[in-house]
């Protein structure tokens, strides 16, 4: 009986103990303050989405200059500018390489470890005359990086396929102007963009397979695929769900305004932002499942939580299934299309002209 006694005690000591870590939303209180761990001020203003390694995250802070920044502090522990120091995109980190779109029709390639260039490509030549003595300058996208080929879009409307070893290109196939990452997979190059299409290539040889007219351009957000259904949000905010196989529509739901970034989506939710609402849908019809009423761009969501920082009410993480406020950090600035990187026991945060590192308070869980 005493032994019980004990395990009994020793039990609900246990209880009690992870209860005072569990954040008073969890049983419908106020929303959990979000501790801020550090704040960097940054000279660039414009920030993208970090590349994040082990212990480190790469970022340009400086106009024209990749810094590799501690996680622990966000101090700069050393920069390199690349062959084209221009207004670089959020870099890419695969196997070791970090991939930079950068200034006008440059992809860089540095080795992570070092930042020494592996290899510098312009996709259109720098000295390019568009006619009538005007120089064009064509942004070009963050790659998506698979096996041994990179592939990226460009304002000048091609999609492009390089080797990642060295640079040399494979095809090239034009799709009209977009500005962001492909989606590759099983096969096929997904690119929505400025002529309101989705263009599907074939990631073998750059023939295209097949186009659906979206009625709508697709400004920054990349498509994204669960199982056999495409997913984007267009710039009339209207969220598109096609059928891969059969390239057709599967649904379409017009819900806000205009999305013009990333938007989310798993087996069980498609979550998706702009000036007029946070939205979540189900992904099998596209019903409305909530909303509320915030502006903000590019929420991320696991199987529990939304992480989404706004443009007027800080950083904020909600339930995914209610949308219900469970925690917030008020920040100064609001973001610039990038989207919060989830980190060990943090979130990753990047406004205009600061990054903050916050301290998840639902990590555990």
């Amino acid at each position: 009986m005493v032994g019980f006694e004990r395990l009994f005690r020793s039990f609900l000591l246990c209880l009690l103990c992870v209860t005072a870590y569990i954040p008073q939303t969890a049983f419908g209180g106020d929303p959990a303050e979000i501790d801020l761990r550090w704040k960097q001020e940054t000279p660039w203003v414009w920030l993208r989405t970090p590349a994040v390694a082990e212990s480190t995250f790469f970022l340009m802070v400086k106009h024209g200059e990749i810094a590799e920044i501690s996680l622990s502090t966000g101090k700069v522990m050393r920069s390199t500018v690349p062959p084209e120091p221009g207004d670089c995109e959020s870099p890419v980190l695969h196997s070791g390489k970090l991939y930079v779109a950068c200034g006008n029709s440059n992809m860089t390639v540095f080795d992570a470890s070092t930042l020494e260039v592996v290899w510098s490509k312009y996709m259109v030549p720098p000295d390019y005359d568009h006619g009538c003595n005007m120089h064009m300058e064509f942004r070009i996208s963050p790659p998506a990086v698979e096996d041994s080929l990179i592939y990226f879009t460009s304002d000048d409307g091609y999609v492009y396929c390089l080797h990642s070893k060295d640079g040399t290109m494979k095809w090239k196939q034009n799709s009209g102007m977009a500005h962001h990452t492909p989606l590759v997979h099983e096969g096929f190059v997904y690119v929505a963009g400025g002529d309101s299409c989705l263009t599907v290539i074939r990631s073998a040889n750059g023939e295209i397979e097949y186009k659906i007219r979206l009625g709508e351009t697709v400004e920054y957000g990349r498509p994204k695929v669960i199982g056999n259904d495409v997913f984007m949000a267009g710039r009339g905010g209207t969220v598109f769900c096609i059928n891969s196989l059969e390239g057709s529509f599967r649904w379409k739901r017009q819900v806000g305004s205009r999305v013009r970034a990333e938007i989310s989506v798993t087996g069980k939710t498609v979550c998706l932002a702009d000036a007029s609402g946070l939205y979540m849908l189900d992904p099998g019809t596209g019903d409305l499942l909530w909303k509320r009423d915030l502006s903000a761009d590019c929420p991320i969501q696991d199987e529990r939580f939304v992480y989404c920082h706004t443009h007027d009410q800080g950083f904020l993480i909600l339930d995914v299934s209610t949308g219900s406020l469970l925690g917030i950090h008020q920040t100064e600035e609001p973001g610039f299309f990038n989207r919060p990187v989830l980190i060990p026991h943090g979130i990753l945060v990047c406004a205009r002209g600061s990054i903050y590192c916050l301290a998840n308070p639902y990590h555990f869980r």
